[in-house]
């Protein structure tokens, strides 16, 4: 019997990606070589300024499999393969958002999901009231956003108006924050 006495392959790299939300992110993960028989590595993900809900299920290239203990199962005279994390799509105006993939224990690399959602616009309706009454505008949002937003709003006549100064009482410049 000869025992074996060689280390089994380590992770040397996981590249960075980047890709726009609702893409899949494909980490590519290098091994110290390649080893005769099956090994494994530890993985995990850690959220830095994204929530788990940014990204969804992940997968493997080469017959790499993880077990429910965040253990990947590498086949045998496999040197590198794919960690492919699904991305997620929503509707919210927010920054690029970062989480880190770590294999092996020591290597990491950080997949940042670029924002694609414009930026929310507003709108303000028209309105009316008889004499001596008080009008209410409606402004919008349109979209949605990850902060606050504020918009000004200021009464005034502009050209071609039939209003006259003494018909209204100004308001203004008024901010509307939209949570």
């Amino acid at each position: 019997t000869i025992t074996n006495d060689d280390a089994g392959p380590t992770v040397t790299a996981v590249a960075d990606v980047s890709a726009a939300e609702g893409a899949d992110l494909a980490f590519a993960v290098t091994l110290s070589g390649s080893a005769e028989i099956a090994t494994t590595q530890s993985i995990a993900l850690a959220d830095v300024t994204t929530s788990s809900g940014d990204y969804g299920t992940r997968s493997y290239s080469d017959g790499v499999t993880e077990s429910p203990a965040g253990t990947l199962n590498i086949p045998a005279n496999v040197s590198s393969f794919t960690v492919t994390v699904a991305g997620a799509q929503d509707a919210l105006l927010e920054d690029d958002e970062t989480f880190t993939v770590t294999v092996g224990g020591t290597q990491s690399g950080t997949g940042t999901i670029t924002n694609d959602d414009a930026a929310p616009s507003f709108s303000i309706g028209d309105a009316s009231i008889t004499e001596g009454g008080q009008v209410s505008f409606t402004v919008t949002r349109t979209g949605d956003a990850q902060a606050s937003q504020t918009v000004n709003v200021a009464t005034s006549i502009g050209g071609g108006d039939t209003a006259a100064v003494g018909d209204f009482t100004a308001t203004g410049p008024t901010t509307l924050t939209f949570a």
